[in-house]
């Protein structure tokens, strides 16, 4: 392989690891409660740059994003604090390097706490924010819990299995978040 094409390759994967991080974090300070409507018309939501070649469509239904996103949405059966989805959302971006999936869900449980999940394809490790990060094992995968591991405080825990990447962040007890990944399937 060339070194251009190498170089093409690290800055996609660092690019789209980038927008996953601020994605994350601004996702997760910025969450507002939404109800579902069984609105016959489309929610779709599409954004075009022609600067950058790029193009971000969104999915606000769990049956536009079954029909629309790669990514599987696979839900968590352990429900820390009797928690409740209040908003799934499904991403696509297309730009010149190909197109790129994802799907965001919130939960809130009775004690006022977010938990935030995002599955993506997998697109490959950003080794520099591993490398701050703290490893630790989800059902025998390598996972890294990137954040406040001792406190009350955001943190999230990010790993990669079968072609998808997850990560789960919230401001609860890492024990209780370790569980909520763990039951992922």
């Amino acid at each position: 392989m060339n070194k251009l094409k190498y170089k093409k390759i690290i800055l996609a994967v660092t690019l789209i690891s980038v927008m996953l991080i601020v994605t994350s974090v601004f996702a997760f300070n910025n969450i507002k409660e939404s109800k579902n409507t069984n609105d016959s018309t489309s929610s779709n939501k599409t954004i075009s740059s022609k600067n950058f070649n790029s193009r971000l469509t969104d999915f606000k239904t769990e049956d536009e994003i079954n029909k629309n996103i790669k990514v599987k949405i696979k839900e968590p059966k352990y429900k820390h604090a009797n928690m409740k989805q209040i908003n799934v959302q499904g991403q696509r971006q297309n730009n010149s390097l190909g197109s790129f999936d994802l799907i965001m869900m919130t939960y809130k449980g009775d004690d006022e706490k977010y938990i935030r999940i995002q599955e993506a394809q997998d697109t490959g490790k950003p080794e520099d924010l591993l490398t701050n990060s703290k490893k630790i094992s989800i059902n025998d995968t390598d996972a890294w819990v990137y954040g406040d591991e001792k406190g009350d405080n955001y943190k999230q825990i990010m790993f990669w299995k079968n072609g998808t990447y997850y990560n789960v962040a919230s401001d609860i007890k890492l024990n209780e978040l370790i569980k909520v990944a763990e039951s992922i399937e």
